[in-house]
């Protein structure tokens, strides 16, 4: 569980946040407590969010990694569809997809971090123990050395 702060101007009625947990990401409103939106769908498949693990925002974009899962205290599995998604942070909408499961080019087994910076998205996979480098169009880029 963890969150992220965002300061107004980016949430129009003052400060607000990202927050996220297994089950999803969600704007909410620090004044009111509460949830505004939920950004993806959870469930299984290659553009659900199984076990969101990180969120970023940049550019008005909201980067999600979507790797790892509990079984039981202190037990963690990874995911079928292990993925970065990007959302619109307007609307909710999801805008793409990247990566897939594997060890090859762009690939995951559990993406566990992500940052963007300039331009760049920089995506940690803590199984295969490397950081995998994108543009924001989600091409892959390589490792990150």
């Amino acid at each position: 569980y963890a969150q992220i702060l965002v300061a107004a101007p980016l949430f129009p009625t003052g400060p607000g946040g990202l927050d996220y947990t297994f089950s999803g990401v969600f704007l909410y409103d620090l004044s009111m407590q509460s949830s505004i939106m939920k950004y993806g769908v959870s469930g299984v498949g290659p553009t659900n969010i199984t076990a969101a693990t990180c969120v970023w925002l940049y550019d008005n974009l909201v980067y999600v990694t979507d790797g790892i899962v509990s079984t039981g205290p202190s037990e963690y599995r990874a995911i079928t569809y292990p993925k970065v998604l990007v959302f619109d942070y307007a609307t909710g909408e999801l805008i793409r997809t990247f990566g897939s499961r594997g060890t090859g080019s762009g690939q995951f087994i559990c993406p566990t971090g992500i940052c963007v910076y300039n331009d760049i998205v920089y995506v940690n996979d803590i199984s295969l123990g490397k950081t995998l480098r994108f543009t924001t169009e989600g091409l892959f880029l390589g490792d990150l050395a």
